[in-house]
């Protein structure tokens, strides 16, 4: 980096792309966005040496699409062939999630800092519409003003995960499992990180139990270790997202809860984006269905609406939402005596 250039983590620059590519159904040459995103700007080359820019756009925009978009590339009509003019964009709905946008207060947050980066750019008209599509979808998301807020990593396991998988590395970690009390070694080859519902899941070869395990990055303890790397034998991080996302389909098909939600709440909000609303015979709520990846990882979703939704079924579910509850409750009794 060169002294007097203010460095840009990975992780801002390949946000600032995302934000960029959602905001133009005309999409962007390869010239706009290296010259008008942060992150790719401060390396742009004045005497046209930017191969090693070209590369790391490949890898930005690869990483984007192993993560689900779906990124277009637009032929200019007046020069066919021609691939200086070629436009790149995510058109409104290409993104293989398929319960659309949710957007917690933290990423609402980051959501921010990209505009206030794109703003002073070339890309600010395009920022600002962007911004007010994502605040017309996220109605509750109170999208913060003024200055922008520092960026923050998912997972403080996401840069090191990330790595182990771009490296084909393998990983060793401590896991805990649902319910568990002890941690648990785990040994693995890493091979895509996948975020449904807010949640970010490590797709891995467990080779302890030698089959495709589902990791919850949140549940894994302390440092994870680089070890040696593994043969190149393995499906693309793109083809295991997809993949797994097509198993998780199948599995909210088959996983259904059915659940009460405050008229007008917070939990209605939010919660009605991703479910299908049945007919209510309680005054003042509103009735949900909506299938499930993790019954545990719901539970701890709805306990935090606390008294605005009340869960009908599965009668697990119910007990498991009880007891978080209850708990709650008692650590409160324990302060406040």
């Amino acid at each position: 980096m060169t002294r007097g250039v203010r460095e840009v983590s990975p992780a801002s620059r390949k946000f600032n792309l995302l934000m960029a590519l959602l905001t133009s159904e005309r999409g962007y040459t390869k010239h706009e966005l290296f010259t008008g995103i942060d992150g790719y700007r401060q390396l742009v080359d004045a005497s046209g040496a930017n191969a090693s820019l070209e590369k790391m756009f490949e890898r930005d925009k690869q990483e984007l699409r192993d993560r689900g978009w779906r990124i277009e590339t637009l032929e200019d009509p007046a020069r066919p062939g021609d691939n200086r003019f070629l436009r790149y964009c995510i058109r409104e709905g290409a993104q293989s999630m398929p319960h659309g946008l949710h957007f917690s207060a933290e990423e609402c947050a980051l959501i921010e800092a990209a505009y206030a980066a794109l703003r002073s750019s070339d890309f600010a008209d395009s920022a600002a519409r962007g911004l007010a599509k994502i605040r017309a979808t996220e109605a509750t998301a109170a999208l913060p003003s003024g200055d922008a807020p520092r960026l923050r990593a998912r997972s403080a396991h996401f840069d090191r995960l990330s790595e182990a998988i771009a490296s084909r590395r393998e990983i060793t970690f401590a896991y805990r499992k649902v319910d568990a009390t002890q941690l648990e070694e785990r040994h693995a080859r890493p091979l895509a990180l996948v975020a449904v519902d807010g949640v970010w899941m490590l797709i891995a070869d467990d080779r302890d139990r030698k089959a495709l395990r589902r990791f919850v990055v949140s549940r894994i303890s302390g440092t994870i270790r680089l070890g040696d790397s593994y043969p190149d034998e393995y499906p693309s991080q793109r083809e295991v997202t997809e993949s797994t996302l097509a198993d998780f389909s199948e599995l909210r098909a088959e996983q259904r809860a059915r659940i009460l939600v405050e008229e007008g709440s917070d939990a209605e909000v939010r919660l009605a984006r991703r479910s299908s609303s049945r007919e209510s015979e309680h005054t003042g709520w509103s009735e949900l269905e909506l299938g499930y990846l993790d019954r545990w990882l719901l539970a701890d979703e709805l306990a935090g609406f606390g008294p605005e939704v009340i869960v009908l079924e599965p009668a697990e579910l119910r007990a498991d939402v009880t007891e978080r509850l209850e708990r709650v409750r008692a650590l409160h009794a324990e302060v406040t005596t």
